[in-house]
């Protein structure tokens, strides 16, 4: 039997972080259109660019390979080590780290849209079960639950006939 530490956490928990961090703004994107997005992902986006920074520079999971390529004495962790960063050699090596994290947050980023893009009709008619007008709070919540459920038996279904990419293998 496994034992779960609370204090580790997977490379599938990290994309959902990712994933998750991008869903209101590629949402932004698809329902309102790319000249209406706001700044309201800022936040999202500096806190998913460090995990996925992390990910590759400290955590190793990334195609660089399973190796720390930040120094533990420097306080930021998307730093490649000041000694290395002199040496032109590792001019290189930085162009890999802003590559890889480049790679993983749009691929998640693409597929946030395609989620979205897929789900748009359900997303509708869940604002239309959310805001009837005249329906009471425990009206609302039970015909939210079965429109949940609905949904929920249609994805498994889809889920099964569906093959993973890369990355969408960590985002369920």
């Amino acid at each position: 039997m496994l034992v779960e530490d609370p204090g580790l956490v997977s490379k599938k928990q990290l994309f959902a972080r990712i994933f998750g961090g991008l869903g209101g703004r590629a949402a932004e994107e698809i329902i309102f259109g790319e000249t209406a997005m706001t700044t309201g992902a800022a936040g999202d986006l500096q806190q998913i660019t460090q995990i996925t920074r992390q990910m590759v520079t400290t955590f190793g999971m990334s195609e660089i390979g399973s190796r720390a390529l930040t120094d533990p004495a420097v306080q930021s962790s998307d730093m490649v080590p000041r000694k290395l960063a002199r040496n032109s050699m590792f001019e290189k090596l930085e162009e890999d780290i802003d590559k890889s994290v480049r790679t993983i947050i749009d691929s998640t980023y693409e597929i946030a849209k395609t989620r979205i893009r897929n789900n748009r009709e359900a997303m509708d008619k869940l604002v239309d079960v959310l805001f009837q007008p005249g329906m009471n709070s425990e009206q609302s919540s039970q015909n939210l639950l079965i429109f949940l459920q609905k949904i929920s038996t249609e994805n498994q279904s889809e889920k099964q006939l569906k093959p993973k990419s890369t990355f969408s293998m960590y985002i369920q």
